[in-house]
């Protein structure tokens, strides 16, 4: 098999409704952009993956003139190199990649998603298959980013348990932590005792405040809120805490763990297995959460939940990402033994599952027992909708 065309295309896709992270307070997005990334063979094979560069609404948009860096990588430096080429050297690719880009354009995981998903159909099996994987079935958490208010949970968290979710994740981002606190009261209240909450302070996204016009900065955590905020919430049988602190303060993520009865999870925004290895010998986590569209691709995350797991620590993928990168990280969970958990995306009316994965042909959600079944088409298991692609291509 040899690579004969690599194509990048740039796509904008709009909101239902305007929709405000809480990782930009203050920014309403009507849209977000994503690239879909191509490899074709001279076996008729496709290899496809998509990736985002930017999380926000962005005043100054994506063109065919002003492309995505996801784009300029494909362009500038991946379609030169790959052309000729066997796409099935999947590691020697990625390290002459990764050991190219990462100074001075940053890691081009989402190539290396589109290499299995070659593989996958070469042989015909799906990607978790490949990785010895053998769950049918994996039990979804609805993710959302919206900060609700207490009053609001009797309305909006009724609707997530009504799309079939039996876990809910929720944020704190209060300039108050003991506002969240509130939040999360209402919220178990709301949905009683046997509806699994998390609740995520994305403490290691703090630095991106500043990169995003017009987002209102949140005050960043100390150990003394996260182990205020731990306590006061450890009635409430919540499964987990999530970035209460940067992953940088590994002696502070360590002293916390010890000192509250709520598990700790986090670590989506580190790099490679030797990382997680230094988070898990300290003692930092009882979940960690890598993604293979941040932190290593397949085989650098499937590495990281070997290592996860020789500690005794849980593998969970954060997974906000494209929606070849969600199929991508739900095929590896599928193969992870001590992943029992997918993360899925799905903040109604402004970002539900299915704007999420405009670009496929069937999205990915739960049924109405809570669960997302593993999809068994080769490679990534998804088929990816060109005709959504066409028509949301930027120009």
């Amino acid at each position: 098999m040899i690579v004969t065309a690599v194509e990048a295309v740039d796509v904008r896709i709009p909101h239902p409704e305007p929709f405000e992270s809480c990782l930009f307070p203050g920014v309403a997005n009507r849209a977000y952009e994503a690239c879909v990334l191509r490899i074709e063979t001279d076996e008729g094979i496709v290899g496809v993956s998509s990736s985002r560069d930017r999380w926000w609404d962005d005043p100054d948009p994506y063109t065919a003139d002003r492309p995505s860096l996801s784009r300029q990588l494909v362009e500038t430096y991946v379609r030169r190199y790959l052309i000729g080429k066997d796409p099935l050297r999947i590691q020697e690719h990625m390290q002459q990649l990764v050991r190219g880009l990462r100074m001075f354009h940053g890691y081009p995981w989402f190539v290396e998603l589109a290499f299995w998903d070659l593989l996958g159909k070469r042989t015909g099996l799906p990607l978790h298959r490949l990785l010895g994987g053998g769950k049918e079935r994996i039990r979804a958490y609805a993710s959302t980013a919206t900060l609700y208010e207490p009053e609001e949970m009797k309305t909006r968290l009724p609707a997530l348990i009504g799309r079939g979710f039996t876990a809910i994740k929720l944020r704190a981002h209060r300039p108050d932590y003991r506002q969240d606190v509130v939040a999360l009261e209402a919220a178990r209240e709301a949905v009683g005792p046997s509806v699994r909450l998390m609740v995520d302070a994305n403490q290691s996204n703090m630095p991106a405040y500043g990169l995003v016009p017009g987002a209102i900065p949140s005050p960043a955590w100390d150990l003394h809120c996260a182990l205020a905020f731990g306590r006061a919430i450890e009635p409430l049988d919540v499964t987990w805490l999530e970035d209460p602190l940067p992953g940088s303060d590994m002696e502070g993520l360590a002293e916390l763990r010890r000192r509250i009865d709520v598990p700790i999870a986090g670590a989506e925004t580190e790099v490679g297995a030797q990382r997680y290895r230094q988070l898990c010998q300290q003692g930092c986590f009882d979940i960690v959460q890598p993604d293979v569209a941040f932190s290593g691709g397949i085989l650098e995350t499937w590495k990281i939940g070997a290592v996860a797991g020789s500690f005794g620590v849980q593998c969970v993928p954060h997974i906000w990402g494209t929606a070849h990168s969600v199929a991508a990280n739900l095929q590896l969970a599928a193969a992870l033994p001590n992943c029992n958990w997918m993360e899925c995306p799905h903040d109604p009316p402004g970002y539900p599952l299915e704007n999420r994965d405009t670009l496929l042909k069937e999205p990915l959600g739960p049924d109405r027992d809570g669960y997302v079944a593993i999809p068994e088409g080769p490679g990534l298991g998804v088929e990816t909708d060109w005709d959504a692609v066409d028509r949301y291509r930027v120009t």
